[in-house]
């Protein structure tokens, strides 16, 4: 998928576009290195429905304070 792609893909997928920049960036460095931190369990769950939903579900998805890594 092209970065134009998973931004089409993950942009219908989520009304709020929780996961957008980890499907973009997963384009440019692969799944496997791009981990999507959301703040809240509540973001970090419609992340999840969104990436899964426009094929990204290998992305990791954690709800937590990023703050400090």
């Amino acid at each position: 998928m092209s970065v134009r792609g998973a931004a089409e893909a993950v942009g219908e997928a989520a009304a709020p576009q929780h996961g957008f920049d980890s499907a973009l960036l997963a384009e440019r460095v692969g799944a496997r290195d791009v981990i999507t931190v959301e703040v809240a369990h509540r973001l970090a769950a419609g992340a999840r429905r969104a990436l899964d939903t426009a094929g990204y579900g290998d992305l990791q998805t954690v709800a937590g304070d990023g703050e400090e890594g």
